[in-house]
């Protein structure tokens, strides 16, 4: 939701206004006749205003938008003229201004009627400034506030759910700083009767008492993490920054203020509240949940900042049937070749690649990847593989929409030699009713051409997609995907027999404990009908795969990431020569830079 700064006859003060000024100082106009006094109406009363406030703004940042420094006066100063000039729009204190209002902006000489240093001490409420009623200006009708969503309350798909909650974590990064605070709410009886369990009975609680102890550290250390996590986050980020401006190295209030920040959408301010944590040597637990929470602000960023990731990876493992060879040495009474049969060997790979985004305006961006990988299997040298793959596009975010449009290439060398490449380009469209749940839609285009001696498999390939994402929060978080395929593949050659028509489906599920230890499943299934006969018979295959995963980013925070896979292909066909399955065990290790 744009925010503007007007008056209430909506006259602009944009850049032409500027332009227009300039024109008329050389350009000379006739002077109109002089007008009395008496016959020209009076003009009408001049009122700045901002807003209307979005469902995730605070005062503070609506002060700063604001450009006080242009009138002699600082973003505390703005901030409480504001919240003078202006009672109606807030309940009762300056951390919960009210989503769609709109504020009056008081003169200059108002703005600056107040010491910059008790400005900002009334704004975070650790002083209680004098008993008198607010300045009254001139008051535009406020309209009908829209529809505000309510922020979701911390739960474990939250990146510091699990140091949250842990009691043990919490106390290892919560100094003494609590211990020896104004023991004025710490050791009342208010605090004593607090209603223990419910975050939102707690919150009203002890928002009832902020009169009496705002800028005691303990009360608003409890008060903020409890707006938090009843989903109050606009609310909690004041509060916190009250008990982080008396105590700067409370690094339990630091931590809390962060995660408002960045659940209110405020991601520089979470960005540098997490560095500052992450200067302080935190333990373990702490300093990987932090990193989290950089990666996840990293990941939103990228809509407006560009990023870089790079990786190395290297993996290790064994294939039961590396050729994907059938389990029989004959067919049509004839000896197969041992490269046709199927053939066990272990195997290991080197790869590296990167990611990149660029914003190019407001909801799109560039984005891109290239991938280099060699695998190697001792025992069977004949399936020794070479990819390079590049691929890149634009994104683009209509609100709940997200829209792409990527294409790629792909070269394939098998045993020293080329064996075929790949260009296509793939179009998606998605769109996120909320953070748990998304619906996608996706199309393909692609041409697979093999060297001169393979050229009959030549193909154009045309495929669409449907797809759904579910996540349950939770401990652990529950995250459910399933996909529908279709498509066809049309042969460049006349009289091949590689033409098929697709059918597919994918089911996949992950869980998440947290602390980088995500357990996955998937389960596969394509349907091929091919056009041609294959040695005289009408060849149709169904393939199932399962795939079990394990990634273990306990060393995540260093950019380390460990990752275990088993994989069981079974490959049905009328034609026994594509008849066959496999059993596939791995190890990889990436470490990323950024």
């Amino acid at each position: 939701m744009g925010h503007h700064a007007g008056t209430v006859e909506l006259r602009s003060r944009a850049p032409l206004a500027a332009i227009g000024c300039l024109i008329g100082a050389l350009i000379t106009i006739p002077a109109a006749p002089a007008q009395s006094q008496f016959d020209s109406e009076p003009e009408p009363l001049r009122v700045e205003t901002y807003g209307p406030i979005g469902p995730k703004e605070t005062l503070w940042a609506a002060a700063k938008s604001l450009a006080p420094e242009s009138r002699g006066a600082t973003t505390a100063q703005m901030a409480w003229a504001l919240y003078r000039a202006n009672p109606q729009a807030f309940n009762g204190a300056p951390g919960r201004i009210k989503p769609g209002a709109m504020l009056t902006i008081p003169d200059t000489a108002t703005i600056r009627s107040v010491d910059s240093k008790l400005a900002y001490s009334y704004v975070m409420g650790t002083a209680k400034p004098p008993a008198q009623p607010p300045t009254q200006v001139a008051v535009v009708p406020k309209p009908v506030a829209p529809a505000v969503p309510v922020p979701v309350p911390m739960s474990a798909d939250d990146p510091l759910a699990q140091f949250v909650l842990n009691p043990e974590l919490a106390a290892a990064i919560q100094p003494a700083a609590v211990a020896d605070a104004v023991p004025d709410f710490r050791n009342s009886r208010d605090a004593k009767s607090l209603p223990p369990g419910d975050a939102e009975a707690r919150y009203r609680a002890l928002e009832s008492l902020e009169p009496r102890y705002a800028g005691d550290v303990a009360f608003d250390y409890q008060y903020g993490s409890s707006a938090y996590d009843s989903g109050h986050a606009s609310e909690a980020v004041f509060i916190l920054q009250r008990a982080v401006s008396v105590r700067p190295g409370y690094s339990g209030a630091r931590m809390e203020l962060a995660r408002a920040y960045y659940t209110t959408g405020d991601n520089e301010s979470s960005r540098r509240e997490f560095e500052t944590l992450k200067s302080e040597n935190p333990p373990p637990e702490a300093s990987r949940a932090i990193a989290d929470y950089l990666k996840a602000i990293d990941r939103r960023a990228a809509s407006y900042e560009s990023q870089l990731l790079g990786y190395l990876e290297g993996s290790s493992g064994f294939d039961t049937n590396a050729n994907g060879g059938p389990d029989t040495q004959t067919f049509l009474g004839f000896t197969l070749d041992s490269r046709n049969q199927a053939t066990e060997s272990s195997y290991y790979g080197l790869a590296a690649g990167g990611l990149f985004s660029y914003p190019l305006a407001p909801g799109w961006r560039a984005v891109g990847d290239a991938r280099l990988q060699h695998r190697a299997y001792p025992d069977a040298t004949f399936v020794d593989s070479d990819l390079i793959r590049a691929g890149g596009g634009v994104e683009w975010k209509p609100g709940l929409f997200i829209l792409g449009l990527a294409p790629s290439l792909s070269s394939v060398r098998l045993d020293g030699q080329d064996n075929h490449r790949n260009t296509s380009v793939d179009a998606s469209a998605a769109y996120a009713a909320n953070e748990r749940w998304q619906l996608s839609l996706n199309a393909r285009l692609a041409q697979l051409r093999y060297v001169d001696a393979l050229d009959q498999q030549d193909a154009d390939s045309t495929l669409f997609g449907l797809g759904s994402q579910h996540t349950w929060t939770g401990a652990p978080r529950v995250q459910v995907t399933a996909a529908l395929t279709t498509g066809q593949d049309d042969p460049k050659s006349a009289g091949s027999q590689f033409g098929r028509a697709l059918l597919g489906s994918r089911t996949s599920g992950s869980l998440d404990f947290g602390r980088g230890r995500v357990l996955s499943l998937a389960f596969t299934f394509l349907s091929s009908d091919f056009d041609g006969t294959f040695f005289g018979k009408q060849r149709d295959d169904e393939q199932l795969a399962a795939t079990l995963g394990l990634d273990w980013g306990v060393y995540r925070a260093t950019g380390w990431l460990l990752r275990g896979q088993l994989t069981y292909v079974d490959n049905s066909s009328t034609v026994t020569l594509y008849d066959y399955d496999r059993i596939d065990a791995g190890l990889s290790l990436r470490k990323e830079f950024q």
